[in-house]
């Protein structure tokens, strides 16, 4: 996919609507696609923030968390989102990941 492009239109949604938590959501897992995993967390962190009970923007930070390496923070945001909503499928299979690779690292020392 083209994610700096699609980055660009949800850059300049944000512009017309800037408490648009799904925009946020959406650059976040661009951002993450594509490497940039510093405005990935910025983005998922917006989300939060907009709406604290909207589970997919705890899914967005635990995976960019995951992804840069910090697990135990990782697991921590899952968490949170499950509070929000213990029936995500999408942070239950992530959270499984996590703890997976957290029994890797533990294994491995």
């Amino acid at each position: 996919g083209n994610y700096s492009e699609a980055i660009k239109f949800y850059t300049e949604g944000l512009n017309l609507d800037s408490k648009n938590k799904v925009i946020y959501s959406n650059r976040s897992a661009c951002y993450l696609t594509s490497g940039d995993l510093e405005n990935s967390l910025k983005d998922a962190n917006n989300a939060i923030d907009i709406d604290p009970k909207w589970a997919k923007g705890y899914l967005r930070k635990g995976n960019c968390l995951t992804k840069m390496g910090k697990l135990e923070e990782a697991s921590q945001v899952l968490k949170e989102g499950l509070k929000v909503d213990s029936d995500n499928a999408g942070l239950k299979k992530s959270l499984g990941k996590v703890s997976d690779l957290l029994e890797e690292e533990k294994a491995a020392q």
